[in-house]
């Protein structure tokens, strides 16, 4: 696309495909001199100027990212968008619905009561003002890179004096009230289902019940049966003693007796672990061993030569036994090996990454965070302005850092992933996937049109997807490439909760997918069939890998699993 001119405060800005941030069904976004630029297909349906102006109200609530100023189109003084704040260093809030991703970010329950507080205070100031948010979903709100400071975004379709919301996602929808009808109970009961999964990991209508199909959460929702009902069945890692007494007893009066109010403030917490202990149930069809114990957090492993080897926040172990010492906790790590045998730990603390040898003498530091880099192939590969690069390992007298680009790409749009980078520009989709050493391809994948991809995983020549649905949930893709990556087949499982990819490859080429709660799938491609298995031990926080058979970790610990 070429250059466009356009104005905004009375200052002509031109924006290039290096401005370019993503595209929706709405709209194309660019960022320019820390300010956000949305740009409408069609004019017809940006948000009135009145509206806008309704808006200006919540300008001083420093969280909420409204539309300030108008763009128009300099050729014909057309209305054509409007420029926001940019907030740099975000992540999508439904992301810390997850405990391994609150675990592998050091989220504690008291910072999620903190955070849970801060949304709670944003709403009351938003009602202050005589505004309503109407869709008040997990999709739109970003949260900071401390997880303390909840950002309200996607504010357009808010509810204003003069101008009704008119779309709410399913999920958070009030069946006590018609359909586009919202009032502040509301949005105080969506607010209730969105920071009950924060707190939990579960929507407050999903787990099983004998009356209802799996997936009807609009009878549940109207019926009142919640994840309190004495009939439903919920996975085995929902703790509700996370949840500060004053807002459990309000949430049981909303989603039990379907009380409308405004909750109270939280009045503290119980301090419990935030991955809870794999539970064991010995009638199931598969059974869990512990394999080891080891000190720290587990945050890599690798299956080499019979034995595990296992990187913690603490040090490196084969098996259960130590072979180095951290002299501090690591954020995050991952296991290189080099074609001559030797070992490098790529880690990160308090966003600075190092790479070191297995005597700790330091090869490499970078400053950033883990948005920037993954590993795999044995490499770190470092998204920079002049693109993807790969960085190898040789020792060359001693262990020496080789870098070495292997794809462009447009950084404001692009974002790596385990495994592969995806990279949205125009409103297509391209992965970019290193698949092996100094090996690289870049292919479409046509079928995703969304603006949000939440996670994405690349094992061997299978890539999992998590996207942002067209009705504001969760839409799953599995894509099965060819030996060169040149060609795919795509399947998609729509209109999921949002979950961890949760996936291992085993040398047989067979796949092992996690699903729902403690479901497991075994499937090799998509022309054979898939086998289900569903009272396996692994729940979506406990991560697969590979061992002398299919294996899990839980915090500190590796279990294999069997078929009986």
């Amino acid at each position: 696309m070429s250059n466009r001119t356009i104005l905004i405060g009375g200052q002509k800005v031109n924006l290039t495909d290096s401005d370019y941030i993503a595209q929706g069904g709405q709209g194309v976004v660019y960022l320019k001199n820390n300010a956000i630029f949305k740009i409408y297909h069609d004019p017809k349906q940006l948000i009135p100027e009145d509206k806008m102006d309704e808006l200006q109200v919540l300008d001083g609530i420093t969280n909420v990212v409204i539309p300030s100023k108008s763009i128009y189109d300099p050729a014909n003084n057309q209305r054509i968008g409007f420029g926001m704040r940019y907030i740099k260093d975000t992540e999508f809030l439904c992301k810390l619905f997850v405990a391994n991703f609150k675990a592998q970010n050091k989220i504690s329950p008291q910072m999620i009561v903190s955070l849970v507080k801060n949304m709670q205070e944003t709403l009351i100031s938003i009602h202050q003002k005589g505004i309503i948010v109407g869709d008040y979903n997990e999709m739109n709100f970003l949260v900071d890179k401390g997880f303390s400071i909840p950002y309200y975004i996607d504010t357009d379709s808010y509810q204003t004096p003069s101008y009704k919301c008119n779309a709410i996602m399913d999920s958070v929808r009030d069946r006590t009230l018609p359909m586009g009808d919202f009032t502040e109970f509301s949005d105080w009961y969506s607010w209730g289902i969105v920071t009950f999964q924060l707190y939990t990991g579960i929507h407050p209508f999903k787990g099983k019940h004998p009356k209802y199909k799996m997936n009807d959460l609009d009878g549940r929702m109207t019926d009142n049966i919640s994840v309190f009902d004495k009939d439903v069945a919920v996975p085995k890692f929902v703790n509700f003693t996370g949840i500060p007494k004053a807002h459990l007893e309000w949430y049981k009066k909303v989603f039990i007796d379907g009380e409308r109010s405004i909750p109270p403030f939280s009045d503290g917490v119980i301090n419990y672990a935030v991955i809870t202990n794999t539970f064991i149930d010995p009638n199931a069809s598969v059974t869990a061993t512990l394999l080891y114990t080891v000190g720290g957090m587990i945050l890599d492993t690798s299956w080499r030569s019979g034995a595990h080897h296992i990187l913690t926040t603490d040090g490196f172990y084969y098996g259960d036994q130590k072979k180095v010492s951290f002299d501090n906790e690591i954020d995050r790590g991952s296991i290189i090996y080099t074609s001559t045998g030797e070992f490098v730990f790529i880690v990160e603390k308090n966003k600075v990454v190092y790479a070191f040898d297995e005597s700790k003498n330091l090869i490499k530091q970078f400053d950033m965070d883990y948005q920037s880099y993954a590993v795999f192939n044995n490499c770190l590969y470092v998204m920079q302005e002049s693109g993807l690069v790969q960085y190898s390992f040789e020792k060359i007298g001693k262990l020496k850092m080789i870098p070495k680009p292997i794809s462009t790409l447009n950084l404001n749009s692009s974002k790596i992933f385990d495994g592969v980078v995806m990279q949205e520009l125009y409103g297509k989709y391209k992965a970019i996937i290193p698949y092996e050493y100094n090996g690289c391809s870049s292919i479409d994948i046509k079928e995703i049109k969304t603006n949000r991809i939440f996670d994405a995983k690349r094992i061997d020549r299978w890539m999992f997807i998590i996207t942002e649905s067209s009705n504001g949930t969760a839409d799953f893709y599995r894509i099965y490439f060819n030996e060169n990556f040149s060609k795919y087949e795509i399947k998609c499982d729509k209109d999921v909760a949002f979950r961890n990819i949760n996936a291992m490859v085993k040398d047989n080429g067979m796949v092992v997918l996690n699903t729902e709660d403690d479901t497991l799938e075994l499937f090799f491609d998509f022309k054979r069939g898939t086998k289900v298995i569903e009272d396996s031990p692994v729940q979506n926080h406990l991560k697969l890998i590979d061992g002398k058979t299919t294996c899990f970790i839980d915090g500190d610990k590796i279990y294999s699993i069997q078929m009986k």
